[in-house]
């Protein structure tokens, strides 16, 4: 006979019943659980935006921060003032991946405007969705993106570059019901790190580094060998318009506008005029679990 049938012969049927309260008193409480997760996601990506925060007070043009300082610091707020007093939260989790047209738009050395044309690229990555208020949600997520642009570099050569990013956006979502599915309204900010990136200028592969400052003489060496500079840390906003239909599956027109400078300072040139921006748009088919 096994030992739990003896064991369970010299109870009495108060002491049985007593033992079956207690394990039922250890079921796990998912809501609990629930709670706890929404919190620390909100918790870890409020750190990534302050620890980017304090990564661009170390930029050495002050009148360059405010925007970017505000906008982080707003994101960060938001996130803790929506998930500090949640009671009843409903996430969701989903897949979304599409098409980049992306460009890079500003300003070169001189000052002159550049004259870029749009790369395509792709965007694949996961998010969830923080039921906050009636028919809004807080939206945050991790994509892997590829941009760039295609153009001419000083030598007046075709350029074209390629930057990945490791990207964390942060919406504020807007989803009132419309027909059998939902409507998708939403904007805020963004945060991404490269990861990688190639460059290549007419049929010959060039290089594509990743520095913050640079001398006049590595950066003039370095378009005459093919060997180009960027920035790492990229910041700036989304817009995205969509619809969600009734089976979860959802059409996202997305875009977005760079507030950061992704090419590296010349700190041996003042009158370095350079100012060069990620912008673009995309589409991506997303699926709610």
């Amino acid at each position: 006979m096994h030992i739990i049938d003896l064991t369970y012969k010299k109870l009495s049927h108060y002491e049985a019943a007593f033992l079956i309260s207690a394990l039922a008193n250890l079921r796990i409480n998912t809501y609990a659980i629930k709670i706890l997760l929404v919190r620390l996601l909100a918790s870890f990506l409020a750190y990534i935006l302050l620890k980017i925060h304090v990564l661009i007070l170390y930029i050495k043009k002050p009148q360059l921060l405010t925007m970017k300082s505000k906008l982080l610091v707003l994101a960060c707020a938001m996130l803790f003032a929506l998930t500090a007093n949640a009671q009843i939260p409903r996430v969701s989790f989903g897949l979304r991946a599409g098409v980049n047209v992306q460009n890079i738009n500003g300003k070169n050395l001189t000052g002159n405007d550049l004259e870029n044309d749009m790369k395509a690229g792709f965007h694949v990555g996961v998010n969830a969705e923080i039921h906050v208020a009636s028919d809004f949600y807080l939206q945050p997520g991790v994509l892997f993106s590829t941009k760039g642009a295609k153009g001419e570099d000083d030598t007046k050569q075709e350029v074209k570059f390629s930057l990945s990013y490791v990207e964390v956006p942060i919406n504020l979502l807007y989803k009132p019901t419309l027909g059998p599915g939902k409507l998708l309204l939403g904007f805020g900010p963004y945060v991404a790190y490269a990861v990688g990136g190639s460059a290549k200028r007419g049929d010959k592969d060039g290089k594509l580094e990743y520095e913050k400052e640079v001398t006049l003489l590595e950066y003039s060496t370095g378009t005459l060998v093919a060997t180009y500079y960027a920035k790492r840390l990229d910041v700036g906003g989304n817009l995205l318009f969509g619809y969600e239909f009734a089976k979860k599956i959802s059409v996202q027109l997305n875009a977005q506008l760079g507030l950061a400078k992704i090419n590296p300072k010349i700190t041996d040139f003042p009158s370095d005029k350079s100012d060069k921006k990620n912008t673009g748009f995309g589409v991506s088919i997303g699926y709610r679990f």
